[in-house]
């Protein structure tokens, strides 16, 4: 039960950081996964070699999601170049 409650601890950091300090997404990204690998291996006594594949896991689950949201960004800035918006 202890572990459940530990396992937040990152999912805090993020908020903390974000909210109260107003970090950009990139640098809450790179705090978050150092934070969670150094936590996992210290902690609850993870092998690295498994810490790093379940990252690797879930950059390639993400993958996907990522190149849809950055085919969508690319598609609304070549169509705010083709046809500017208009005030109404």
């Amino acid at each position: 039960m202890l572990s459940f409650f530990l396992s937040w601890a990152p999912v805090l950091l993020l908020t903390v950081l974000a909210v109260f300090f107003r970090m950009p997404a990139l640098s809450l990204s790179v705090f978050g996964s150092l934070f969670t690998l150094l936590y996992v291996v210290s902690l609850f006594n993870t092998p690295l070699t498994i810490a790093f594949l379940a990252a690797l896991d879930g950059i390639v689950t993400t993958l996907p999601l990522l190149l849809v949201v950055f085919a969508a960004s690319c598609c609304q800035h070549f169509c705010r170049q083709q046809a500017p918006c208009r005030g109404l």
